[in-house]
């Protein structure tokens, strides 16, 4: 369990900085808090320079802690995994009685802590994370609940212990263990219900646990009071077991129902869906062995899954993926196709429900086509059914399946005018499958002057770089980036007569953002992508004046700084200061933290301008500022490279 970084130099040059780089903020506060609090004991130092200590925490660990040409090393017996607080407070304490002219201690060549560094090296990690449990206060930190990293007995010692038991032990054994757990106890009557015949005793218990559920009034955002579904997977396992697949079947439905009610009304962050799912996926287990016929098998399943509002039954593949015949695929097929014409869709996006539910039912169709072998009906289904859903990708797909791209295009058309609209992500994939088609025939012509649309409808640096390339390989290019940026400067789309090289830009679909030109944010960011200082600054100062004087957005200031400060460094460093100032006065540790690294951008520039007298004043005045915040204090000591040893 060791980490290695690099810090600057030894341990006694440590600045706040460095002891973040190696262990991270987080650790380095918890880790102040277990130093403070007197957790580091028996600190010792080796002959080799070797930091090593107890330190207290969910137990006893033993920590050690190495500087070696600049590189720290840890080494500790907690089950981190990597720079632990544990370590951070072994540094610290260190330099804490360096600071008060302590003698450390020399720890001896056979001090017992070497061997427990080495045996615990040798064991596997045992799954406890001591960052879990919150002891940085002493007075919270209780013997009684320590947690001890005793490994569990392996399944054949386990087996050994049994079977060294006579008949009579075990038994005394299984009673002991039923009378102290409810679970174990329930496991065992659910058994002698399989042996003694009485299953259904077992099936009205799901029963009534789902009518419990239902009914019980729960507190829905108290997760301690949330339907408790362990003692029904554990029912269903034992039906399952003993071979009942009908009877596990029977309450499917009632379970699915009861469940779907429950996760609209618990806010649990899906915990409920998960553990009825895994309930369901135990009735999915047993449906292939059910007396049912393999199509009303398929034809359960299908209603089952259509019924799933919350994706309750999440993983079915091992029931679609058996093998089956084409003639039962080909009664599932029936079936489903009888059912479309009684699922009305009206138009419009008021009738969504409607039109999704009949697309489920028309794909769960196509597929039993494909797998019946009545590949031939499927493309008249998909015409029909796009215009009755508005399923045109789907049409689009089959068609370059089957190798008819005219065809293809004229619905792409039609499905682009039908939808643009009311359901922009299906024009947008049918764009998409265009290209893909003007790609095919190599018509980078057509495909500039798609792409050029999208920037125009939303302009963007990502619509900028894809017309960019299609354009270059067009060959329009620089005519094509003139017109573009005009157009981010006035709002004007371009035409003929403006210098367009290529066809007609046609109507440009509505935005789904608000636009005002110049539309400033776009054309830095593309200023900022082409390299081009100048016309950054020059958008940049733009948008300050209309900003009344006030920095731009942060999403545009950052990026502004970063491309301004070899040319105009004066420029990143106002907005720089700007950032640091604005984060210092949220007043907490992240916001010190962002501070820090805008600050480590300062010194480097200002540095690099033979400016270091005005960069120490600067960082005196604000420490003067903000004096009475520590922890923004620390910060500003390692940003000026102060040690710890010197804070």
């Amino acid at each position: 369990m060791s980490k290695k970084q690099k810090p600057k130099n030894s341990l006694e040059n440590l600045t706040w900085n460095d002891l973040e780089a190696w262990a991270g903020s987080r650790i380095v506060s918890r880790g102040k808090s277990y130093q403070k609090n007197g957790h580091v004991r028996e600190l010792a130092q080796t002959s080799e320079g070797r930091l090593i200590a107890y330190v207290r925490g969910s137990e006893r660990y033993v920590t050690q802690v190495a500087s070696d040409s600049g590189n720290l090393f840890s080494e500790c017996t907690c089950p981190y995994g990597s720079t632990c607080k544990h370590a951070v407070a072994v540094v610290l304490e260190y330099l804490g009685q360096i600071r008060q002219g302590k003698e450390i201690v020399r720890a001896s060549d056979d001090d017992p802590r070497f061997a427990m560094l080495e045996a615990e090296d040798e064991d596997d990690y045992d799954g406890y994370d001591d960052d879990f449990y919150d002891d940085d206060d002493d007075d919270n930190f209780h013997p009684e609940y320590e947690v001890t990293k005793k490994k569990p007995a392996g399944e054949s010692s386990l087996r050994a212990f049994l079977e060294s038991k006579t008949k009579s032990q075990l038994v005394d054994l299984i009673s002991e263990l039923a009378r102290q757990s409810d679970a174990t106890e329930e496991s065992l009557r659910n058994r002698i219900h399989i042996s003694d015949g009485s299953v259904q005793t077992i099936v009205k218990a799901i029963r009534k646990d789902i009518r419990e559920f239902s009914r019980k009034p729960y507190d829905y955002d108290d997760y301690r009071n949330f339907p408790n579904y362990s003692r029904t997977r554990e029912r269903l396992e034992t039906l399952f077991s003993g071979g009942y697949y009908d009877e596990i079947l029977s309450v499917g439905e009632d379970l699915l129902k009861a469940g779907t009610e429950q996760v609209e009304m618990y806010n649990d962050e899906g915990e409920l869906g998960e553990d009825i799912g895994v309930c369901m996926d135990i009735v999915f287990r047993a449906l292939p062995r059910t007396s049912l016929s393999p199509v009303e098998q398929m034809v359960w399943a299908t209603d089952t899954e259509l019924a799933d509002q919350y994706d309750l039954c999440s993983d079915t593949r091992h029931f679609w993926n058996a093998d089956r015949s084409q003639n039962d695929w080909s009664g599932l097929a029936d079936i489903l196709l009888a059912r479309l014409p009684e699922q009305k869709v009206k138009k419009g996006r008021s009738d969504f429900s409607a039109a999704y539910q009949r697309d489920s039912i028309s794909s769960r169709a196509i597929r039993a086509l494909e797998e019946a072998g009545r590949g031939d009906e499927i493309l008249p289904l998909c015409r029909k059914e796009a215009e009755n859903t508005g399923s045109y990708v789907r049409l689009v797909k089959y068609l370059l399946k089957n190798n008819q791209p005219e065809e293809a295009e004229e619905w792409i058309a039609k499905g682009i005018q039908a939808t643009d609209s009311q359901w922009p992500g299906i024009s947008a994939e049918l764009r998409k499958h265009l290209e893909e088609i003007r790609k095919a025939q190599g018509d980078w012509h057509g495909i500039t002057v798609m792409r050029a649309v999208e920037f125009f409808r939303d302009p963007c640096l990502e619509t900028w770089k894809e017309t960019q390339e299609a354009a270059k390989k067009a060959g329009f290019w620089e005519s094509v980036r003139t017109c573009a940026l005009n157009y981010l400067e006035t709002g004007r789309l371009p035409n003929a007569k403006t210098g367009w090289p290529l066809s007609e830009i046609g109507p440009v679909p509505p935005s789904r953002f608000p636009k005002t030109f110049p539309y400033i944010h776009v054309l830095i960011q593309i200023a900022v992508y082409e390299k081009n200082p100048d016309e950054v600054l020059k958008w940049y100062e733009i948008q300050k004046k209309e900003r009344g004087g006030y920095l731009p957005v942060a999403c545009n200031r950052e990026t502004v700084a970063e491309a301004l400060k070899e040319k105009y460094p004066d420029h990143s460093l106002e907005i720089w200061k700007h950032i640091v100032e604005k984060s210092i006065a949220e007043v907490k540790p992240s916001g010190y933290q962002t501070a820090a690294k805008y600050l480590a951008k300062i010194c480097q520039v200002m540095s690099s301008q033979g400016k270091e007298k005005a960069w120490q004043k600067y960082l005196s005045d604000l420490k003067q500022t903000h004096v009475r915040k520590k922890r923004l204090m620390e910060i500003l000591d390692g940003v000026s490279g102060k040690r710890i040893l010197d804070t």
